[in-house]
């Protein structure tokens, strides 16, 4: 065991030397207040060699080459958080989901599955929904279809840890790819090859009109990717098709995103001005609305916030806010007001993502409301002119909707649940945006 733990601890310092070279090329950025510098990196070589050397020599216990990849990533990400509470190292064998939530998109079928019954193996998954148009649709498959195999392994051995990671592993892949599976179709047998495509996974959902006589509409963004502002506009589109003369911008939970994406959400509602100023390192960036709406300039807006509404959403109600061109309404934001870099770095195992702060951004009348730390709230956030505090069951509740809202999206014959449950801050937005609270005069000058 010893001979072997001292291999793996020359693979290991194989493995740092370029990484470390990659840190130190950066630079790890630290931000107080709105000061952007470098601090220098430290790094002590020889408590390094000691550690490593004591482990291979005297470590009791079992420790393989995998344990030593994990191990290793893990530490130099602690060491990150350490500098920078929002700087993160994601390992290769992480970088296609982490590429996944950042870019809003994966090579695949377009199909959500379920586990099969509880209390046993995972025998096959079913089909629960499916994008409309998406490759999964065009090859005929249907919701409840039951998969049992995929490229020629059986669902039980993909599931066989009990999760169904391995499953939709297998079930992604390359563009243009094929992926043959079999289904069970009731008690019939199915052979069907699917082409994979991009498939994006949303982040504009719920749309609706609250009240058809008012014109008050409806339209909430989970998270700002590659697609949103598109979407954004297509759903205001349809909205104005309907008669919406008011809208409800819902941004809770959301938490962040694409910074780009962010200001273009910004530009389809505010006709001009400035939307946020981004200072990193030696520069200073402000971004500007352009005269091109989606919506009249003047129409009454409400934004719903909350705890949970982060970075890039931030960035839109700062903007929305401080132009006066909408009302806030419900809980104080998170109060993130920094900027990420994601950029792929080279290692011994593949690509990993390193994603680390390089700006901070204040919104258009110059406010910068970071929290303290990642878990202290104390004066972080954005306040909105009208709270709506909210409970936690009310937010576990809330939450069960929106994820009906993401099956009804992918599965449109069959609306969400929502029960009875009364959505306080919503219905606090819908009644300023009737003209019973102070919409009128907080936008009037829009």
């Amino acid at each position: 065991m010893v001979a072997s733990l001292a291999v793996s601890r020359r693979q290991f310092l194989l493995l740092i030397i370029p990484l470390v070279s990659v840190l130190i090329g950066f630079g790890v950025l630290l931000f107080v207040e709105v000061t952007v510098g470098g601090p220098g990196v430290y790094w002590d070589e020889a408590l390094e060699r000691t550690v490593l050397r004591t482990v291979a020599r005297d470590f009791a216990g079992t420790f393989n080459e995998k344990q030593q990849q994990r191990a290793y990533f893990r530490a130099l990400d602690a060491y990150l958080k350490e500098i920078d509470p929002y700087a993160e190292l994601v390992p290769p064998w992480d970088r296609a989901h982490e590429r996944e939530m950042s870019e809003g998109r994966y090579g695949g079928v377009g199909i959500r599955i379920d586990p099969g019954p509880e209390g046993g193996p995972i025998e096959y998954l079913e089909v629960t929904g499916l994008k409309p148009d998406g490759p999964a649709d065009q090859a005929g498959i249907r919701r409840l279809d039951r998969i049992v195999s995929v490229d020629g392994a059986s669902i039980k051995e993909l599931c066989a840890d009990g999760t169904l990671v391995q499953a939709q592993t297998a079930i992604r892949g390359k563009l243009d790819s094929k992926l043959p599976l079999t289904l069970m179709r009731g008690e019939a047998r199915l052979e069907v090859t699917v082409t994979r495509a991009w498939v994006d996974r949303g982040s504009v959902f719920g749309l609706r009109m609250i009240d058809e006589e008012r014109g008050i509409g409806y339209v909430r963004i989970e998270a700002f990717q590659d697609a949103t502002a598109r979407d954004f506009r297509a759903r205001l589109k349809e909205l104005s098709a309907r008669g919406l003369r008011a809208l409800v911008l819902d941004l809770r939970g959301n938490r962040g995103g694409m910074l780009d994406r962010a200001v273009d959400v910004v530009d389809a509602l505010l006709s001009s001005d400035d939307i946020v100023c981004v200072v990193s390192r030696g520069s200073k960036d402000i971004y500007r609305a352009t005269k091109e709406t989606a919506v009249p300039p003047d129409m009454p807006l409400a934004v719903l916030v909350d705890r949970g509404s982060a970075s890039a959403s931030e960035v839109v109600a700062g903007a929305l806010q401080d132009r006066r061109r909408a009302v806030l309404v419900g809980e104080r934001t998170y109060g993130k007001f920094q900027v990420q870099t994601v950029r792929d770095v080279r290692t011994k195992l593949g690509l990993g993502v390193l994603k680390i702060t390089t700006a901070v951004y204040l919104t258009p009348n110059g406010r910068y409301l970071p929290r303290r730390s990642r878990d202290d709230r104390s004066l972080g956030g954005i306040q909105p002119e009208v709270p709506v505090p909210v409970t936690d069951d009310e937010r576990r509740r809330l939450d069960t909707i929106f994820e009906n809202e993401r099956l009804a999206d992918w599965n449109p014959e069959q609306p969400p649940v929502k029960g009875d449950f009364v959505d306080r801050p919503l219905m606090a937005a819908v009644k300023l945006l009737r003209g019973e609270g102070v919409t009128s005069r907080l936008i009037s000058d829009s």
